[in-house]
């Protein structure tokens, strides 16, 4: 069921330019930026976090149909300055990044089960993301941070909007 899940999530990923980062148990982490320069990465996450949402709907059909568990998903997205590189030890390196805006990414993530909406971003990826209809969802103060971040949620591209 992982492997389904991870494949059709992962296909996405690579569509839209996304260096994916790790699995982490049912998640994926990905980043946009690195190694190719991507002066769209705002407008590529949230595109890619809407056909996601979308692919999804058809994997959960399809693994009821075989008498499997369904899934859902939450989305958290960030742009912000990153370090990025081979980070580790001398046993075991892993390309990665690290830093603030990623740390707010999966506060992001987590903070869709609250607020019960499948992706939450950051007002700057908000700002970069052209064409897309979002919805100002609240002002939070989230855990390691003493700045409030705007937080939004994309609905859909701007040509859908009926």
């Amino acid at each position: 069921m992982l492997n389904s899940y991870f494949t059709v999530l992962s296909a996405i990923l690579y569509q839209y330019g996304a260096t994916i980062d790790k699995y982490i148990g049912d998640s994926v982490m990905a980043f946009w930026g690195a190694p190719i320069a991507h002066e769209d990465h705002a407008q590529r996450s949230v595109m890619a976090a809407l056909d996601m949402h979308k692919a999804i709907a058809d994997l959960k059909i399809e693994l009821i149909n075989q008498g499997l568990p369904s899934t859902d998903m939450g989305v958290g997205i960030n742009s912000g300055m990153v370090n990025v590189g081979n980070m580790g030890s001398i046993y075991r390196l892993n390309y990665t990044v690290i830093g603030d805006a990623v740390n707010l990414s999966s506060r992001f993530e987590r903070l869709t089960r609250v607020y019960q909406v499948p992706t939450i971003v950051g007002e700057e990826t908000m700002q970069g993301a052209k064409d897309i209809v979002f919805r100002e969802l609240d002002t939070v103060v989230v855990k390691g941070r003493s700045h409030n971040a705007k937080i939004y949620q994309p609905i859909c591209r701007l040509d859908e909007l009926t």
